[in-house]
């Protein structure tokens, strides 16, 4: 399946997420959009892949000694972050919405996490900035943090097909040509490379 290396990186990206916020905001909950589930109590961080995969330059066809072909090409991730948390002054906060994002957008140079992206093949493009964007909802100022992380990784995808090569197309069966029946024979092989 041609999409199958693209849907093991963001995969591997989820997986990344999972192990990360948990990681660096203890008990803060994780959630991704489209998940159905009730507003949550806060703090949580909520993760949009906004851009699933954009290509970057153009991918280069490889051949190996095994006569096997593969494209190999450069992908990115932009990763919508937000981050909701009442400020320490209300319910004993311990960070606020910007703090906690600051706090992961700072952890992107720890070494536990250049070792786990590393291992994913990812790399940060743009860490970008963390935005506050609270604003009033309802009566109430909702602590709203925003921030926009791009991560480049590498696909390789295997362009080999089962059936093998067609070495040879005949086309059998009969036309009319000035309303004469032609019969034509037909010749079909298929070899594997």
């Amino acid at each position: 399946m041609a999409i199958a290396p693209i849907k093991a990186k963001y995969d591997l990206l989820l997986a990344f997420f999972k192990w990360w916020v948990p990681a660096y905001l203890p008990g803060t909950r994780l959630y991704f959009y489209g998940q159905a589930a009730p507003r949550p109590e806060q703090p949580y961080v909520s993760v949009n892949i906004k851009i699933s995969s954009s290509a970057k330059g153009r991918d280069e066809n490889l051949v190996y000694s095994d006569s096997k072909a593969y494209i190999r090409g450069f992908r990115n991730f932009v990763c919508k972050i937000e981050a909701f948390a009442d400020s320490s002054s209300r319910y004993n906060g311990a960070l606020n919405s910007w703090e906690m994002l600051e706090e992961l957008r700072f952890s992107l140079g720890y070494p536990a996490v250049e070792q786990y992206m590393d291992e994913a093949s990812f790399t940060v493009r743009d860490s970008g900035e963390v935005d506050e964007a609270s604003y009033m909802l309802n009566t109430t100022l909702e602590m709203r943090a925003t921030w926009d992380l791009s991560l480049s990784t590498a696909i390789i995808q295997d362009v080999n097909t089962e059936a093998g090569a067609v070495e040879n197309i005949g086309i059998g069966g009969s036309y009319s040509a000035n309303g004469e029946a032609v019969s034509v024979e037909s010749d079909f092989t298929i070899s594997q490379p």
